[in-house]
Parts: structure tokens; sequence; C-alpha cells
């Protein structure tokens, strides 16, 4: 069985800092895949989720967004890839 993962906080983000220049990566219990880098140049958020040829891929989704924004973006990039939209032109 899968292990939970507990929603990420906003205030968990703002307290997270790169240690030695090293980015830090956290996940959000609450939309599936949806991670947040944390670097010296900012929050880089993406959205770990299998493509319609049911390969593992990882979308970006934005650059120093509000939680509660990525996670929308979050939900809808995940709408677009399960009906097949194809997201090559978007990624990094």
């Amino acid at each position: 069985m899968a292990k939970r993962v507990p929603p990420l906080t906003t205030k968990q983000i703002e307290a997270t800092r790169p240690i030695n220049g090293k980015h830090i990566e956290l996940v959000d219990g609450h939309v599936p895949g949806l991670r947040v880098r944390v670097g010296p140049m900012g929050r880089h958020w993406s959205l770990a989720i299998r493509d319609t040829n049911g390969a593992m891929r990882r979308f970006p989704v934005g650059e120093n967004l509000k939680l509660a924004a990525a996670r929308i973006k979050a939900m809808q990039l995940r709408q677009d890839i399960k009906g097949g939209a194809d997201q090559s032109a978007n990624e990094n």
C-alpha cells in the first residue's frame, strides 16, 4: 500500500530554505504528484504523472507560485493530461 503524504502548508514552504545551495524537494499530499523544489533562485513547482502513453514524466506547473495557485494549476494540468492533451510544448 502506498505511503500517505501529509498536505503541504504555506508555513512549511515559507520555512524551507536550500541547504548549501542545494535544492530541497517537498511533496504535497493534497494533489497527487505535486512537488515543489525550493532553491536559491526560488520555488519551482512540477507535477509527476503518467502521460497518455503510460510513461512517468514531470510537467512544469510554474515558478514562485503560492500553494493554492500551484494546486489549482496542477489539478488543471492533471485533467488536461488525462484527457490526452499534448503537454510536450510546456516542458522545460
